[in-house]
């Protein structure tokens, strides 16, 4: 079964926070200065961390409905 609009919503959401993500790690990997890469390594750690929460609650949205079907 493909993604409801929700779980595809939760995961566009989460691609984009993986896009910053990799802006941050392209930035932290050309910085020339160790302070400039490690606030690039921090907003990249940040985003990632952001992208998991909605990723997670599309997961729990799948099991729920496959569950849901199961169930039916």
């Amino acid at each position: 079964m493909n993604l409801s609009p929700n779980e595809r919503a939760l995961t566009d959401e989460a691609l984009q926070q993986l896009s910053v993500a990799t802006k941050w790690l392209l930035r932290a990997y050309r910085a020339e200065e160790d302070n400039d890469a490690l606030t690039d390594l921090s907003i990249a750690t940040r985003m990632l961390e952001l992208a998991q929460e909605p990723l997670l609650n599309a997961k729990r949205m799948i099991k729920t409905r496959k569950e849901q079907d199961n169930n039916g």
